[in-house]
């Protein structure tokens, strides 16, 4: 979708606050979450937007003195809109964010133009001022009907991941007459922007349906009870599911499909598509669920209705754009004035008049001589919950009469919740010694919830954000306490980094805080790690949103010099003898640093990847995960020497440990270890965890209460080890920093409370699982980040 609005112009003019219209706000004609799109674009006061699809945008902007002339160029939709800037100033949304500069506040008129080409959506918007009245949208151009026709019925019979599938082969379908294979329109699936879809590998389309693995051992009885239970209940809903789908397997007079390649059947027995040798063709006229599945008249009736409300949604937009930029927000005019203005025939204009009524966006009223006055409304009042008064929503999602009360009714009984109590009679008391007066046995969770109400607070305070940071002393002994100091430093959030030298803390250097994180980042001001080399520390922060750029990565020197590493950093992994850093970047570029001499290479053939990530360096090779959106669209793992072509490896791995060059990969039944010399061993755990540095220990960590479990891997985990933590060590809590292994013995365990302030931090031995409690290396906001040592 493009998405164009006002932002800040950089002299501060902006019209006066008064000056908004609701009609015409970036919600108007919205209830709910739903509302109306238009069919090319719409716009209103400070924003416009257009209706695209999932191609690749690219867009250009003109700021034009005059009505720019109409050109011959095969546009193959075209609008023009009202559009009214209060700032004088717009940006196109978007990972860059790209501002463009108006000619002052005012209302304009814009003429929105798209064509599309292969996998391009290519927009233009030409702004020009304007002054008088303001006159309402006219289309100028369309290539297809202005109603869609999408067969929405079948969205409500068919399973989501099927319907998925099928909205796939209609993307890869659009503008060729060619067939569509199955595994082109699964790598459409993968490559689609959803968080879930990226997560699959390859063979998902293999994959049993019908089958849940059973959870693995997590070394705690009161957690393998708790999953033993949620596993039964994940097999009571898939026995629901493969229930519904047998029901319509049997009403298309197709097998029950095992797994999603065989689904297929199931489109091509709707009719929703065509089969051939060589792929799979979109029905030009899909049939209606009720005549294919033989539905009763009443749900026939509801079905046809809602094929009818989605292939009316978009011209609704366009009709309540009229009625919302006319004087009065109403416009009065015959039918075929309003088709002649809407570009769409006089046919489609009546048929899209029942919807609007329904839509309560915009009312009608039908004068003599067939004249018609449409008024704009700026929002749907109870529509929603008339709606529910109806039971619209009634079996919604069960188009079949014969439903199996019984079976359900058994299903349901057995998934009655039962609350699992934690059992601490697994886990080892805590040691008299580790505890203080500011412990809480039952957890803490009065004084949490005081934090988080002190911490929102302190957060709706405007002079809590105009206060001016403080300037924090030298680093002085009696600042830290007798406790051994972290091996390797630790930074400050006022920018200082303090290392131990003969046994007193000096500071090394300092940063500048807003190189590393932007300006107001919540809770913590500083990097996400930090590591050290022989040539000092390395600090970065991760970008994690990949909408900004300046998220930067520095070298402290050990003469207290800083030089900059670069920005837009995803990941960081370093080299057992801190002298190389392979760093991603949200460029999709993976560069390997030498820190020795400041020279940089570059992986070669990431040019069409999507997001490749460095996950380790053993022995002068980068190992990278990396895929493409065309010809890789599943993660893999390569391995990458300087110098030469990258190899693709077999496994997809998730760490390579830089001491020992065992690698940890991920399977459905537990955690795969790759040693440097080939040899593999299966832990049938938790897949949440860990490679300590060494490669003998896998650890997890688990809350309420708080305790880390590690597996040995030469027994292969059968026999856990675990360590009950301090009610009030609680790494990672809200955001805080992550433990930090000082070497394979010794593990940090910092913790933060809810306002980020810092919590004591631990020191644990992992064979004799000792802990050892450090001084709270901080003052309020000032939450400290332990260096990582070189092992």
């Amino acid at each position: 979708m493009l998405s164009v609005g006002d932002v800040e112009h950089r002299s501060g003019a902006r019209a006066p606050d008064d000056a908004g219209d609701e009609f015409l706000g970036r919600y108007a004609g919205y209830s709910d979450g739903r509302g109306l799109t238009g069919t090319i674009a719409r716009a209103g006061e400070g924003w416009l937007q257009g209706a695209g699809s999932w191609r690749r945008t690219a867009v250009r902007l003109e700021l034009h003195t005059a009505v720019p002339a109409i050109e011959d160029e095969p546009w193959c939709e075209a609008v023009e809109t009202p559009y009214v800037s209060r700032t004088g100033s717009i940006a196109l949304y978007g990972p860059d964010d790209l501002k463009f500069e108006l000619d002052g506040f005012g209302t304009y008129r814009v003429r929105v133009l798209l064509r599309r080409e292969d996998e391009w959506n290519r927009w233009c918007l030409r702004f020009w001022r304007t002054s008088g009245p303001v006159e309402p949208p006219r289309w100028l151009a369309r290539s297809a009907s202005a109603i869609v026709l999408v067969p929405a019925d079948w969205r409500k019979v068919l399973p989501g991941r099927v319907w998925w599938l099928y909205q796939m082969v209609r993307m890869e379908a659009a503008g060729t007459d060619a067939p569509i294979s199955l595994e082109r329109a699964a790598v459409r699936y993968v490559s689609f922007p959803w968080p879930r879809h990226r997560e699959l590998e390859e063979g998902w389309l293999e994959a049993d349906l019908w089958t849940v693995p059973e959870p693995l051992p997590t070394g705690h009885a009161d957690l393998d009870r708790k999953n033993r239970h949620e596993w039964r209940e994940a097999t009571g809903r898939t026995a629901k599911k493969k229930n519904k789908w047998r029901r319509l397997s049997e009403r298309l007079g197709v097998p029950l499909p095992a797994n999603l390649r065989e689904s297929f059947t199931l489109l091509v027995a709707a009719g929703l598509l065509h089969a051939d040798a060589e792929g799979y063709r979109v029905a030009a006229t899909p049939p209606t669920a009720g005549d294919i599945l033989g539905l009763s008249p009443k749900k026939r009736a509801k079905y046809a209705k809602r094929r009818h409300h989605v292939g009316h949604l978009s011209l609704a937009g366009d009709v309540h754009a009229l009625a919302a930029w006319s004087p009065g927000h109403a416009i009065t005019g015959t039918a075929a004035e309003f088709a002649e203005r809407l570009l769409i025939s006089i046919e489609d204009f009546h048929s899209v008049l029942p919807h609007v009524r329904e839509e309560e966006f915009t009312t009608m009223r039908t004068g003599p001589d067939d004249p018609i006055t449409l008024t704009a409304r700026s929002r749907r009042k109870d529509r929603e919950d008339r709606r529910y008064r109806r039971g619209d929503d009634a079996d919604e999602h069960d188009p079949f009469d014969d439903e199996d009360a019984e079976l359900l009714q058994a299903l349901d009984a057995q998934q009655a919740w039962h609350e699992w109590p934690a059992d601490d009679a697994t886990l080892p008391p805590i040691p008299d010694w580790a505890e203080h007066e500011d412990s809480d046995p039952e957890g803490g969770w009065e004084d949490r919830l005081a934090e988080a109400k002190e911490f929102f607070e302190r957060q709706d305070s405007e002079e809590q954000w105009k206060t001016p940071r403080r300037e924090y002393p030298e680093a002085g002994a009696e600042e830290f306490g007798s406790a051994d100091p972290p091996k390797a430093g630790l930074f400050r959030c006022d920018g200082r980094v303090i290392v131990w030298r003969g046994g007193e803390p000096q500071t090394l250097g300092r940063t500048v805080r807003r190189d590393l994180t932007p300006k107001g980042s919540f809770l913590r001001d500083g990097p996400d790690i930090a590591l050290e080399t022989p040539y000092g520390i390395v600090l970065a922060a991760f970008d994690k949103n990949d909408f900004e750029d300046w998220w930067q990565a520095r070298l402290v020197q050990q003469d207290g010099t800083v030089c900059g590493l670069g920005g837009g950093i995803r990941t960081l992994q370093r080299s057992c003898d801190g002298r190389n850093m392979a760093i991603s970047t949200q460029d999709d570029e993976v560069r390997l640093v030498d820190l020795a001499d400041g020279s940089t290479q570059t992986m070669p053939g990431l040019e069409n990847d999507r997001r490749p990530e460095a996950i380790g360096i053993f022995a002068g090779q980068v190992y990278v995960n990396r895929s493409s959106a065309t010809k890789r669209p599943y993660p893999q793992t390569w391995r990458w020497r300087p110098g030469q072509a990258p190899e693709q490896l077999d496994v997809l791995l998730q760490w390579v440990d830089p001491v020992t060059g065992t690698a940890l990969a991920a399977r459905k039944d537990g955690r795969l270890l790759i040693a440097a010399d080939g040899t593999t061993r299966r832990l049938p755990i938790d897949p949440s965890a860990r490679l300590a540095p060494g490669g003998r220990l896998l650890y997890t960590m688990r809350r309420d209460p708080h305790a880390l479990t590690f597996f040995d891997v030469h027994d292969l985990g059968r026999n856990p080890r675990i360590v009950r933590l301090p009610p009030d060590c609680d790494p990672r809590y809200f955001g805080g920093p992550d433990m930090v292994w000082e070497d394979t013995r010794h593990l940090l365990i910092p913790s933060t409370d809810l306002s980020g302030a810092p919590r004591p931090s631990y020191r644990l031995d992992v064979q004799t699982g000792r802990l050892e409690r450090l001084p709270v290396y901080g003052r309020q906001d000032d939450i400290p980040l332990f260096v990582q040592p070189v092992f």
